[in-house]
């Protein structure tokens, strides 16, 4: 289990590295920048695959009609929190199943991560990485949720993709 999580942890290391890097390299104007595209919603099935190879029994479950277009922002969020999500499963509840849940209304987007019982952050209370996801919530005007239910842990985020008038 512990090399389950820490190959995850390292996937996802890795990417927010190159994340930092394509930004830091568009601020300086750096022509080595690397170039590729943000994560997208639809990366979020690549995502719980991965889960799945390195040992994670995950389902992931959509509902509602995707819009045409979701600001970018919105669907880097989405996989940022499922991605951090997945981690903290495979982290604190090893050999638990998980469950990715989407569901698009017409005009946000529900995002829940369910994983059974495990071990606390640290041994105590939420940790950094659950407070990351809710400032990625709140970069797109959204919220986020996180704790214990009686079956594991839940995370809940709504992410506005356009605001009523």
């Amino acid at each position: 289990h512990a090399h389950t999580a820490l190959t995850l942890i390292e996937d996802a290391s890795r990417e927010a590295l190159a994340e930092l890097r394509a930004i830091l390299g568009v601020l300086r104007d750096d022509d080595q920048a690397p170039l590729e595209p943000a994560p997208t919603v639809e990366a979020v099935e690549q995502l719980v695959d991965r889960a799945r190879t390195a040992g994670l029994d995950v389902r992931l479950d959509v509902a509602g009609q995707r819009p045409e277009r979701l600001p970018d922002a919105v669907q880097v969020a989405t996989f940022r929190i499922v991605q951090e999500s997945l981690t903290n499963a495979t982290r604190h509840a090893p050999g638990t199943p998980a469950r990715v849940r989407l569901a698009f209304e017409s005009d946000r987007l529900f995002v829940g991560v369910e994983s059974g019982p495990g071990e606390p952050a640290n041994g105590h209370g939420i940790g950094v990485g659950i407070m990351g996801m809710k400032e990625r919530a709140a970069t797109v005007g959204g919220s986020l949720r996180a704790g214990p239910v009686p079956d594991g842990f839940r995370v809940d985020a709504e992410l506005p993709y356009h605001r009523a008038e």
